[in-house]
């Protein structure tokens, strides 16, 4: 028996049908991800299901109890997961560490991101339902706790949807995946990698079965003009033809031009007919390495920056101590370690400049810094182009590349900043900062507000960058995929691993 049941379910916002006839059975045990690109609807069809959201058309059914895990930063849930109320298992909370913030004396009203998403685990597990939803429950965990959150799913003994951007927790939870695009909803068997494939395949089948069309509608466009050509050619009367033969001439060439106009009408019938092919979205490919501009050189030395005897605070709280380190200048370094241990005090120090004597830049490097705060950077009425032109040592079309490979067409280009969404700023962000003189990158979690497709973008952005980078991310698979070099925090310290 179905635990929950969707018919025909349509919900438009505005003029827009976010979905668009979806139809859809949960069955016991099953584990599904899902997975869409920024507004694809995502968020939408889980409020459907979970039976907070009524749709214009189409019924929602569910039979049985199901836990809700809303994304970080949705107020309501936010300020459920602040409020102190017991969690009614004691295992729980020791392994989402939810005792340790309860000890700690820490007022409900500071809690970080993490540490509400912590709580409202522990809340969602314990209730132990028959379906649980989970809407991007990773975007502010720390690696033990997505490694954590993976082994308290893959022991779930009920069904979940779980919504995330983490290809690796999807590839290690998930036995099929829910795919969302233009409204509809497609289901795939096994993991993200295995989805993937079958895209890709699917993309290869839909370029040749175009490419095949479009070869038959020109051969069948030229044969037409061909016959147009030969009807002419026989149509005109021969220089030097007697009357007679004029007239023997005619009788022939009409009947000639009928059958050539026949065949030409048959040609044209055969093109009306042609099972038309739309042309598949196009996977644009940018190699930042390619046509360097030289105002985005890189430096001579193979240390971008040298960290010596560093202490670091956050507040009253030691982060790091007496900590030294060199980062190369050519290569992906990435930082990892638990929430609160430094890593983004560390880079904002290098951007800042604010500890000149324990951090010394080589020469001629041009730092470019991401962080949530450089959202604020933007200029809210210029257009999301312009601002990344405003800094880029690239041509036009270079940009334009670059933000289609993160999924915005032509329109989102065209939108001011100040009405574009987080991921859309993200994403704006990101490309102002490849295509700048920069010639090293701090990365603070620049994937948190990216779409899944658009971290397989950052994947071969970042692995055709030509310079140094410092990368933070909780993302295993895009540190996985770039880093040449991983750093961890510990105990107040920094060590390679």
């Amino acid at each position: 028996m179905s635990l929950v049941t969707l018919t025909n379910v349509t919900v438009r916002f505005g003029l827009s049908d976010v979905l668009d006839g979806v139809s859809l059975d949960i069955q016991p045990g099953e584990r599904l991800g899902l997975v869409g690109e920024n507004g694809a609807g995502k968020s939408t069809l889980l409020a459907v299901i979970a039976g907070e959201l009524k749709p214009d058309s189409g019924t929602a059914r569910a039979g049985v109890n199901i836990a809700f895990v809303r994304q970080c930063g949705t107020n309501e849930d936010d300020q459920t997961a602040a409020t102190p109320v017991p969690i009614p298992d004691p295992e729980l909370e020791a392994r989402l560490r939810v005792i340790e913030l309860a000890d700690s004396g820490q007022d409900a009203d500071t809690m970080s991101g993490g540490e509400r998403t912590r709580v409202k685990l522990a809340r969602a597990f314990g209730e132990r339902a028959p379906l649980m939803l989970l809407d991007e429950p990773t975007a502010n965990l720390d690696a033990d706790g997505c490694a954590e959150m993976e082994r308290l799913l893959k022991s779930y003994a009920g069904a979940f949807i779980l919504v995330s951007h983490d290809r690796a927790l999807l590839d290690g939870v998930c036995d099929g995946i829910l795919a969302l695009e233009g409204g509809k909803a497609r289901r795939y068997s096994g993991g993200w990698s295995d989805y993937k494939r079958v895209r890709d395949e699917q993309r290869m089948r839909e370029l040749f079965e175009y490419e095949q069309y479009r070869a038959e509608e020109k051969r069948l466009k030229q044969a037409i003009q061909g016959t147009r050509e030969k009807r002419d050619q026989v149509k005109k009367t021969p220089s030097r033809m007697g009357n007679s033969e004029a007239r023997l001439h005619k009788r022939a060439s009409t009947a000639i031009q009928k059958q050539l106009d026949q065949h030409r009408r048959q040609l044209e019938s055969r093109v009306d007919h042609l099972d038309k092919k739309p042309r598949p979205t196009a996977e644009t490919k940018l190699k930042m390495s390619e046509n360097l501009p030289k105002s985005c050189q890189g430096i001579i030395s193979d240390t971008a920056l040298r960290v010596n005897h560093l202490t670091l605070y956050g507040g009253d709280k030691l982060l790091l101590s007496d900590v030294s380190v060199e980062i190369g200048s050519r290569v992906i370094t990435a930082l990892t370690g638990p929430n609160g241990c430094g890593k983004s005090t560390l880079l904002r120090a290098i951007a800042t400049g604010s500890h000149p004597d324990e951090i010394r830049l080589a020469n001629g490097l041009r730092v470019g810094y991401f962080s949530q705060d450089a959202m604020e950077t933007l200029s809210p009425s210029a257009t999301l182009l312009d601002n990344v032109m405003r800094e880029s040592a690239y041509p036009q079309d270079v940009a334009r590349t670059a933000l289609a490979r993160l999924g915005l067409n032509a329109a989102d280009m065209m939108k001011p900043a100040g009405a574009l969404s987080g991921g859309e700023r993200a994403k704006c962000l990101l490309a102002r900062l490849l295509l700048a003189t920069h010639n090293f990158l701090l990365l603070d979690e620049p994937g948190n507000y990216l779409d899944i497709y658009a971290m397989e973008a950052l994947d071969s952005l970042l692995s055709t960058y030509p310079h140094g980078i410092l990368l933070v991310s909780h993302d295993r698979r895009l540190v996985d995929q770039v880093a040449a070099r991983r750093l961890v925090v510990s105990g107040h310290g920094i060590k390679d691993i």
